[in-house]
């Protein structure tokens, strides 16, 4: 199963309208390897976004190792405040939101 039909089985399960996954090298989450098929501690630091019929974006940092992987969208964080700003429009009318550990 690629990323985006792990993502849609998820969905069928439980009522949010979207998924936060949040991992570093100090609080890893198996939950991302699930999804992104990433080797545990390959990104030291990342967030995976799941939303239902969607592709999953992983938001990792220019600093690590450039990946791809087919059925995930990837974009580079160089910034907090460019963080927010995709989150905010990723996130836009989404009225429940699941997170895995605070941000």
């Amino acid at each position: 199963m690629n990323p985006k039909q792990k993502s849609n089985q998820l969905f069928k399960k439980i009522e949010a309208g979207a998924v936060l996954l949040k991992a570093s090298s100090s609080v890893p989450d198996s939950s991302i390897r699930y999804f992104t098929g990433l080797q545990q501690g390959f990104l030291s630091s990342n967030i995976l976004l799941l939303k239902p019929g969607k592709r999953p974006l992983l938001l990792k940092s220019l600093l690590e190792p450039k990946i791809s992987i087919p059925g995930l969208r990837i974009l580079n964080i160089n910034r907090q405040k460019q963080l927010k700003s995709i989150l905010r429009k990723e996130l836009k009318g989404v009225k429940t939101l699941a997170i895995n550990k605070p941000l």
